[in-house]
């Protein structure tokens, strides 16, 4: 019966995630617990069992969770990640004149938004030896 119930909550496209742990008192043999296992539930435990045993059991099919749904978290970061790092490795349009970027949707940013939005990098300002020649030319910036 419990073996039928999993088999038909594993496939159910609503109810697959949830983690299922078989209980039986009657079907503890080796080969009903993996009949149980085989049906997807997630866990089997055979009673008797001591309530000190059963909370361990549970709170280590807990931690087995977390450390799953801290993975897939991990998993869909790097994804995203991935995903940003192929946008920027492409050749990226930008203006010969003013030098803005084209973005995804054929939208001209300036340079500095687009790179913001697309990465983690942020901006200081400083000023080259050239274009402190250039704009500051009775100021030594750079001792030459």
């Amino acid at each position: 019966m419990g073996t039928e119930v999993c088999r038909q909550i594993k496939a159910d496209p609503r109810t697959s995630g949830g983690y299922v742990i078989l209980t039986s008192g009657m079907k503890t043999g080796s080969d009903q617990q993996a009949d149980g296992l085989d049906a997807g539930a997630d866990g089997y435990i055979a009673r008797p069992v001591s309530n000190r045993e059963l909370i361990a059991r549970i709170d280590a099919m807990v931690r087995i969770l977390t450390a799953e749904r801290e993975r897939d978290q991990v998993i869909e970061e790097l994804r995203q990640a991935l995903a940003k790092i192929r946008q920027l490795s492409k050749l990226l349009p930008i203006c010969m004149y003013c030098k803005k970027i084209r973005d995804d949707k054929g939208y001209w940013r300036e340079l500095k938004a687009y790179i913001q939005e697309n990465t983690d990098t942020e901006f200081s300002h400083g000023i080259c030896r050239e274009c402190a020649q250039k704009h500051y030319p009775d100021l030594d910036l750079y001792d030459t």
